[in-house]
């Protein structure tokens, strides 16, 4: 299973398929520790395909006594992070859906590896992880430590998500 989600019609159900299969070939040659990074959005009721997938793969994990590592955003080179520096680096105007105020839970990359070595090395089994700092802090505060580190000037303008949801749904139809 990818760490990011694929983007591609039909991926998510590859992956799940995929993984489910690993998962049981791991079983059968009888590998001591297996690892899903998954997501905070898997639930049982996650509004993404993503988070449903996260949440389906869990299951063939918990069933097959796998480790199920949680982490929260991370911030590294790549994912939902490396978006927010690619926006930041491009455009002179960035929208902030409800005005960037959405809580985040973070880890740094090489804190969240440090974290999943330790896990791997533990001889007690905890079976679940969420991985992520003690302290949230919102959208807004992030774009705006990456325009000062990137030392770009950037205007930040709100936007309702209500506005957002109209204007996709007119042009879903």
């Amino acid at each position: 299973m990818h760490v990011s989600p694929p983007y591609k019609e039909g991926a998510l159900r590859k992956n799940i398929i995929g993984t489910t299969a690993l998962v049981e070939a791991a079983c059968k040659h009888r590998v001591k520790k297996q690892i899903f990074i998954s997501s905070l959005s898997s639930r049982p009721d996650a509004q993404t395909e993503y988070g449903k997938a996260k949440f389906e793969i869990e299951q063939v994990f918990k069933k097959n006594n796998g480790i199920i590592v949680r982490p929260g955003t991370v911030l590294g080179p790549g994912g939902i992070f490396a978006g927010m520096v690619g926006l930041v680096k491009r455009l002179p105007v960035v929208p902030l859906l409800d005005g960037g105020n959405s809580q985040m839970y973070i880890i740094e990359i090489d804190d969240l590896c440090r974290a999943i070595y330790q896990i791997i090395k533990a001889e007690n089994i905890i079976t679940e992880y969420n991985l992520y700092y003690p302290e949230r802090v919102t959208l807004k505060e992030i774009l705006i430590t990456l325009r000062s580190l990137l030392k770009r000037k950037i205007i930040f303008i709100p936007v309702p998500s209500k506005l957002l949801i109209l204007c996709t749904s007119s042009l879903i139809r």
